[in-house]
């Protein structure tokens, strides 16, 4: 493959499975799509493990064999994009979508927000070994999202941007439906801009997940917020925001949730937890 071919070489991995080249695009069958993902994320790899991984059912050589010939098959469509021998890898030129997953330095909403999933729709039922393995690294790409967002709302609610902030936590609580600590945050995060009704309406919502998935009530970090959003008090060590914003009557004389005092109520009873699932 030419150096110009390369160059413009774009793998993508987040269905379709496809190879985009500056001559047009290469659509990948399942195992292809395996063996460039493995490489992707992996790096260099010894050629005839990969073939165990795809072909474990088959025999070593025929296993061996299968491997050589999608090999040539890839690179007899134009997507010549694997090099070496008895190792493989990715060359180094290929731009690979899956990569952006990393978020390494400016990681932005839309990036975040993509539901993408790796070699989504793909059957690699009689290949367990690499099943368990994309199994894992999907894990591992939803958790390093979660985590992303997370740590851009703690920043951008340290630097005062609390709108922005607030958005990065819709996002993680949308990763992490099942997490107390993801709802405290957004509701922290509303009431700090003074949405005192979206804050208890979060908080509500977390204390009916947490019955339903877990049959338990919410830590007392949840309930010590859900107090000071009742009674209007300042968040201790909350982040100011650059330009001084006044209060709305909203913060200072909260609204009353007719029909759910009994369970505000149970909420502020201190008590032992049974367990801890966060």
């Amino acid at each position: 493959m030419s150096a110009q071919v390369v160059l413009q070489a774009t793998l993508s991995l987040l269905a379709p499975a496809r190879v985009t080249l500056a001559s047009g695009e290469v659509r990948l069958e399942p195992k292809t799509a395996a063996v460039l993902a493995y490489l992707a994320l992996e790096g260099s790899t010894p050629k005839y493990k990969l073939a165990g991984m795809l072909w474990p059912e088959s025999g070593e050589m025929a296993a061996r064999n299968n491997m050589r010939q999608l090999l040539r098959r890839l690179r007899t469509s134009g997507a010549d994009i694997v090099t070496g021998d008895d190792r493989i890898e990715l060359l180094p030129a290929v731009d690979v979508d899956v990569k952006e997953l990393s978020y390494l330095e400016a990681p932005s909403l839309e990036h975040l927000g993509r539901d993408a999933i790796l070699l989504e729709g793909l059957d690699y039922d009689d290949a367990p070994d690499f099943g368990e393995w994309l199994d894992t690294t999907r894990e591992e790409f939803l958790d390093l999202r979660s985590r992303t967002a997370e740590r851009e709302a703690v920043q951008l609610e340290g630097a005062g941007n609390f709108k922005l902030a607030l958005e990065y936590a819709l996002l993680r609580l949308k990763l992490e439906s099942l997490s107390e600590e993801a709802y405290r945050h957004v509701a922290h995060l509303q009431y700090l801009q003074g949405d005192t009704s979206a804050a208890l309406n979060t908080l509500e919502r977390c204390r009916v997940m947490l019955q339903k998935e877990f049959q338990t009530q919410p830590l007392a970090e949840t309930r010590d917020l859900l107090t000071m959003v009742e009674s209007g008090t300042k968040l201790p060590n909350a982040a100011q925001q650059p330009k001084a914003a006044t209060i709305p009557v909203s913060v200072l004389r909260p609204p009353v949730l007719a029909g759910r005092d009994l369970e505000w109520q149970k909420w502020k009873k201190p008590g032992k937890r049974a367990n801890s699932f966060f």
